[in-house]
C-alpha cells in the first residue's frame, strides 16, 4: 500500500501548548491532527504506524530545522494525533521567521508532498524566547504600536480613564438652585502636548412641585460656580406643566477647549430656572467625559502607489 497522500483534516486546529521556561520542566508542544488515506482517498486501516515529522524553512528543499525522528502514531478511523515537540524539544527560536513548513513521512514511503504551511498559531511559541514571557508585569513606554493590538480587543470600559480619555460620574441626586451654577461632577485629564480637549456631559433632571415654569441650565465649565455662557449651556424643562408631579428630562452639553500640555479639571454644572418657590429641580447620575485630541500627529510620509 502506497501511503503517499495525507489530507489535513484539523491541521494546527488544536491549542498551542506553551509554557514559559520560568516553570521548570514544562514542555513546549504543538498539538497536531491529521487524516491518513491511500492514493484513492480511502482511509488506511486502524493500527500503529511509524511517522516522522520535520519542520523546514522552505516549501520544498530547504533546511530541516527540527526533526521528530520516527514515532509511533495510532490510526483510528483514519485519524491520528501527535504533539510536535513531545519527543524532541522544539528550539526556542524555531518560529523566529514566519516561513515554516511541516513535512511528514510515513513508514518507508517518501515524504508526502506538498508540505503543510505552518499557520500563525504556532508562532506564539516564539514569545518564549524571553524567560519572563509568562510572568512579565511591565511594558516599556511607547513600545506597543497600533499594529500589535488585536482589532476590537479594547472596549469602552478599558478606555475610560486611560491616557487620552477620562471620565467623571456621580451615582447620586444633586439639588439645583436659582442662585448660581452647582457642580454636578468633575473630570481631570492630563495631556502630553498641546491639543484640543473635547468634553461631553449628560444628566437627567427631575422637576416637580408646581405647574408653572420649571427648567434648568446645564453647562461645562472650568470654574466652580462659573458664569452662564450663552451658546454653551443647554436648557431643559417646560413653561407650564399639566400637573405638579414628577417630570424627567435628559440633557447633554458639549464644549471644546484648546490647551497646552498639562493637567486640567472641568466640571458639569447646573442651575434651576423657576417661577414658583414650590418647584424643585434635581440632577441625577451626571457623567462628564474628556477626550484629548492632539493638534499635531508628527511627520506624515507620502507614499505613492
Amino acid at each position: 500500500m502506497n501511503l503517499s497522500k495525507l489530507s489535513i483534516a484539523l491541521a494546527f486546529s488544536a491549542a498551542v501548548c506553551i509554557h514559559s521556561s520560568a516553570y521548570a520542566g514544562a514542555p513546549r508542544t504543538i498539538a497536531y491532527q491529521g487524516r491518513l488515506t491511500d492514493n484513492t482517498g480511502v482511509t488506511v486501516a486502524d493500527g500503529p504506524y511509524l511517522a516522522k515529522f520535520i519542520i523546514y524553512d522552505a516549501s520544498s528543499g530547504g533546511t530541516a530545522l527540527w526533526n521528530s525522528n520516527f514515532q509511533t502514531v495510532n490510526i483510528v478511523d483514519g485519524l491520528f494525533a501527535y504533539d510536535l515537540g513531545s519527543n524532541s524539544v522544539l528550539p526556542g527560536n524555531l518560529f523566529a521567521d514566519t516561513g515554516r513548513w511541516l513535512g511528514i513521512t510515513v513508514g518507508t514511503d517518501p515524504e508526502i508532498a506538498p508540505r503543510t504551511r505552518i499557520t500563525s498559531q504556532a508562532f506564539a511559541i516564539e514569545s518564549l524566547n524571553s524567560e519572563t514571557a509568562a510572568i512579565a508585569t511591565t511594558v516599556v513606554d511607547n513600545s506597543i504600536t497600533a499594529s500589535k493590538i488585536v482589532d476590537n480587543s479594547i472596549g469602552s470600559v478599558k478606555l475610560s480613564n486611560e491616557s487620552g480619555i477620562a471620565q467623571g460620574r456621580e451615582a447620586t441626586s444633586i439639588a439645583l438652585n436659582t442662585t448660581g451654577m452647582v457642580d454636578l461632577t468633575t473630570v481631570t485629564i492630563t495631556i502630553p502636548q498641546d491639543g484640543y480637549i473635547f468634553l461631553q456631559g449628560r444628566t437627567s433632571v427631575l422637576f416637580n412641585g408646581a405647574t408653572s415654569m420649571n427648567a434648568a441650565k446645564i453647562q461645562i465649565d472650568e470654574t466652580s460656580g462659573g458664569s452662564e455662557v450663552q451658546g454653551i449651556y443647554s436648557i431643559v424643562g417646560f413653561d407650564t406643566y399639566a400637573s405638579s408631579g414628577w417630570h424627567n428630562f435628559n440633557c447633554t452639553s458639549q464644549r471644546t477647549y484648546f490647551k497646552t500640555a498639562g493637567s486640567y479639571t472641568f466640571r458639569l454644572e447646573g442651575k434651576q430656572l423657576r417661577a414658583s418657590t414650590l418647584s424643585s429641580a434635581t440632577a441625577q447620575d451626571p457623567v462628564l467625559t474628556a477626550i484629548y485630541i492632539p493638534s499635531s500627529y508628527g511627520a506624515v510620509a507620502t507614499v505613492s502607489p
